[in-house]
């Protein structure tokens, strides 16, 4: 029933979601018509909020903390960070899989850790998601190369640059 679901949603063009970052588009914000870029949307809030943010003080992951409890570079630190981001996304969001987490210190800046996660879902591509964590506890995210090159054909095309 789930695969109709989806299928019909994406055939009909009847959106899955608001799409991230927010953007205005036209009466309402931006949507997702995509399951796919849905999918990696609803990953990329679990992992960004840190338990005790929402309302379900269990929702999210304890990534600031754990970075600010371990040395950067070290297994310990990798493997607590492999462990919240597997328990939130088993927790949350059980029709994902967990590939591979990749832990690495920002080469430029020792106080900056790089986390890669690979995932899959039912009816997309493996896809990947990877952010820094920065002293201060912010996020950025690091677009993929393929996103970067759409991007780039995006603005090509709507502005001719």
């Amino acid at each position: 029933e789930k695969t109709m679901s989806v299928l019909r949603n994406q055939q009909l063009g009847i959106p899955f979601g608001m799409a991230y970052p927010l953007t205005f588009g036209g009466k309402t914000f931006q949507e997702n018509f995509d399951y796919g870029r849905e999918i990696k949307d609803n990953l990329r809030n679990l992992l960004l909020t840190q338990k005790g943010e929402r309302r379900n003080l269990n929702f999210g992951t304890d990534l600031i903390s754990i970075c600010f409890q371990y040395q950067a570079g070290t297994i310990e630190l990798e493997n607590a960070i492999v462990q919240s981001i597997n328990e939130a996304v088993e927790t949350f969001m059980s029709g994902v899989t967990v590939d591979s987490v990749t832990v690495v210190a920002d080469e430029s800046n020792e106080n900056i850790v790089r986390v890669s996660v690979d995932f899959s879902a039912d009816f997309t591509d493996p896809s990947n998601f990877t952010f820094d964590i920065d002293p201060g506890g912010f996020f950025t995210e690091v677009p993929t190369a393929a996103e970067v090159e759409a991007e780039s054909i995006e603005r090509v095309n709507q502005y001719g640059v």
